[in-house]
């Protein structure tokens, strides 16, 4: 499975990943940074191995999923 980021407003593919989690963290990390509204510029789409594709999630929608799934990685840890 390839996952997605796509900005909405430009149809740019803004990024692509190996897992969902991979690009709800990207998700997340911009809202953290920015603003939610940041994240709602954007839709998450699941490309499987035959080509087919998934909408994940989009919008305001893709931005509460992306701060209610737990991170894949671990934080960075603070000097």
């Amino acid at each position: 499975m390839i996952y997605s980021i796509w900005h909405v407003p430009s149809g740019n593919l803004v990024t692509t990943c190996e897992s969902e989690r991979q690009a709800l963290d990207l998700i997340r990390d911009g809202v953290a940074e920015h603003a939610p509204t940041y994240g709602e510029q954007f839709v998450l789409l699941e490309e499987d191995r035959r080509g087919r594709i998934t909408r994940i999630a989009e919008g305001s929608e893709l931005v509460a999923l992306a701060l209610s799934a737990p991170p894949e990685r671990a934080p960075s840890a603070q000097p």
